[in-house]
């Protein structure tokens, strides 16, 4: 299986679904970041910290060539989307959620939502980012992921992005397992992931 995992910021995607794309990659599935190169601002700490993370995790990366102040969802932007959803043919795209509070997430889901319109592959938004997020919009998970077997692995994978436990500190992780384990509580297990799904394809 082929999976495309977008995110803006370099920790977005390890925050909401690190131990899925851990699960991913530990099943043989090729799993591919892809992050706005913009947003990193020209910081080669966080490039690295993404590169390590997602060596952790068994993923690659890529980045996504728009400047930080044209972050929006325009025909020219969702041509770039059709382009890269085009080359790497995927299964299964996730994407944040489109509920979140933070432009950058709503614009690049838009895009994702309107590049895959022709119904080629499933499409999950996985949940917000931690810390922040806060919105008047509620989160409706619908999708479970297990992931008892990863969790280790996801907090390993975060805590690679050292700039970001820097700035939030402890409380940063801690955050991110109670919620790992309040989602693996609601269906009987250790820890979990949730998702919002946009839409599921069997073949």
């Amino acid at each position: 299986m082929d999976v495309l995992a977008f995110g803006p910021h370099p920790d977005d995607v390890e925050i909401g679904m690190g131990g899925t794309i851990a699960k991913h990659t530990s099943s043989g599935d090729k799993v591919l970041i892809l992050t706005f190169s913009g947003l990193l601002n020209g910081n080669t700490d966080r490039e690295f910290e993404l590169r390590s993370a997602a060596e952790l995790l068994g993923a690659k990366i890529d980045f996504i060539n728009i400047d930080i102040y044209d972050i929006r969802h325009s025909r020219d932007n969702v041509e770039i989307y059709d382009s890269i959803i085009k080359r790497h043919n995927p299964n299964i795209i996730y994407t944040p959620w489109r509920g979140d509070s933070h432009q950058d997430h709503k614009f690049m889901t838009d895009c994702v939502i309107s590049a895959t319109r022709k119904n080629r592959c499933s499409v999950c938004m996985y949940e917000t980012t931690l810390p922040g997020g806060i919105t008047t919009n509620r989160f409706n998970p619908q999708l479970y992921n297990n992931i008892s077997l990863y969790a280790d692995l996801k907090i390993a994978a975060l805590r690679e992005h050292r700039s970001q436990y820097d700035k939030f500190g402890e409380n940063w992780i801690e955050g991110i397992v109670g919620r790992m384990n309040f989602r693996g509580s609601q269906i009987n297990t250790n820890a979990a992931e949730a998702f919002e799904i946009i839409k599921l394809i069997r073949n």
